[in-house]
């Protein structure tokens, strides 16, 4: 998509795009919270398993339905994976693994973790551990839809 728009609002439309997911994650977490609070674990989440399929069906008809912006088309014939590890990428490729590595086990520990914690330790029911989630995922929409406005603004400012 970040092809298609203007690089004016690129930041913008892209960042919403991404903002879109918590949305997603946030239902997930509704329902997570009123199935299991409501059926026998056994049985909620093979119902949660189904559910999850849904949004997989939509992502392969869209796959099927919308076409790649040439841009990108042309840009993917010249890329390799190689090319990352080249001589002038490779400290970037490394710092960003570290920086990407480091993000995803704060993302994993907040987000799967204590979940587990303060429901199996500290004794909070499920009800309670849904509203954890859904705090963080409101607070990661915010910080999306922030970030996709500060990206314009600090763009057309310029370094």
């Amino acid at each position: 998509m970040g092809e298609s728009i203007r690089s004016r609002f690129r930041g913008r439309a892209v960042g919403t795009v991404q903002a879109g997911w918590s949305i997603g994650w946030g239902l997930s977490v509704i329902l997570f919270t009123i199935l299991f609070s409501r059926l026998p674990h056994a049985i909620a989440w093979r119902v949660m398993f189904w559910i999850g399929i849904l949004p997989a069906l939509l992502i392969v008809y869209i796959r099927s339905k919308v076409e790649e912006p040439e841009i990108y088309l042309h840009r993917k014939q010249s890329a390799s994976l190689a090319g990352i590890f080249s001589s002038g990428y490779l400290r970037t490729t490394l710092l960003a693994a570290l920086l990407a590595l480091g993000a995803q086990g704060g993302y994993h520990a907040v987000n799967h973790w204590l979940p587990l914690y303060l429901r199996s330790v500290r004794g909070l029911s499920t009800l309670n551990t849904g509203a954890y989630l859904f705090v963080i995922i409101l607070g990661a929409f915010c910080g999306y839809v922030t970030a996709a406005y500060l990206t314009d603004v600090m763009d057309e400012s310029g370094p």
